[in-house]
């Protein structure tokens, strides 16, 4: 509950929920971001993608400071969580990037009940922990190790970013506030996953993705990257 993967998907797992670590590696670096960040990578250029997860952490801390905690037991886009799921998976999954990006291996799923304690400062905290993990000297070209295969730093930081970004969407939308959320960012993140197969979709706690959602012309870039990771809109 507290890590990045299992329950709801933002996009992509990134703990043991629902992947195994022997399983083949998903072909996520065949198309699309992925492959322009493998170019950078060889080219030496990151600083894009630091920025990229620094803006994801400001969107969802803005939306996680309007959250009470009266409306933990409220239901969110993520069928199978609560709000309370959806916080806990959010704040440890700062502490579970940083430790990823400091060390190159997954920790374990965390089930520590955040919400319990003083939620919003954990999350700034673990959020300063991890954009400083990932701009450290060697971060982007380093291999971390997770669940659904290996890949550089300089991939994974942009699936911490997506899973941060779309998971501050869903609380904003479970909680009603405004979705809304940093439209340059969210255009960047959705051209970012284009890439995804059709064979990566399927129902929740099945598939790391959900079934694309169609949503009008005239809806926010946050709500098109929502709508493209199965929420519906």
């Amino acid at each position: 509950r507290g890590g990045a993967g299992g329950g709801c998907r933002a996009g992509c797992r990134t703990t043991s929920g629902g992947s195994s670590a022997n399983a083949p590696q998903p072909p996520i670096l065949e198309a699309g971001l992925p492959c322009a960040a493998f170019r950078r990578a060889r080219r030496g250029e990151h600083s894009n993608e630091r920025r990229v997860l620094r803006k994801a952490l400001a969107s969802t801390a803005g939306v996680l400071a309007n959250v009470s905690p009266d409306q933990m037991d409220q239901p969110t886009p993520c069928v199978s969580w609560t709000v309370r799921d959806l916080v806990n998976h959010i704040v440890g999954g700062t502490t579970y990037f940083a430790v990823t990006a400091e060390t190159g291996t997954a920790p374990p799923p965390n089930t520590a009940d955040h919400t319990a304690g003083d939620y919003k400062t954990e999350f700034r905290e673990g959020a300063e922990r991890a954009a400083k993990a990932f701009s450290a000297d060697g971060a982007m070209e380093k291999a971390m190790k997770l669940p659904f295969g290996e890949l550089p730093g300089s991939v994974f930081v942009l699936i911490a970013s997506t899973d941060t970004f779309t998971h501050g969407w869903d609380l904003a939308t479970a909680t009603g506030q405004p979705t809304d959320l940093d439209p340059a960012l969210a255009a960047q993140l959705y051209d970012a996953v284009q890439f995804v197969p059709d064979d990566f979709r399927g129902p929740d706690g099945q598939a790391p993705f959900g079934p694309r959602v169609d949503v009008p012309d005239s809806a926010s870039p946050a709500d098109r990257l929502a709508g493209f990771m199965g929420r519906r809109v």
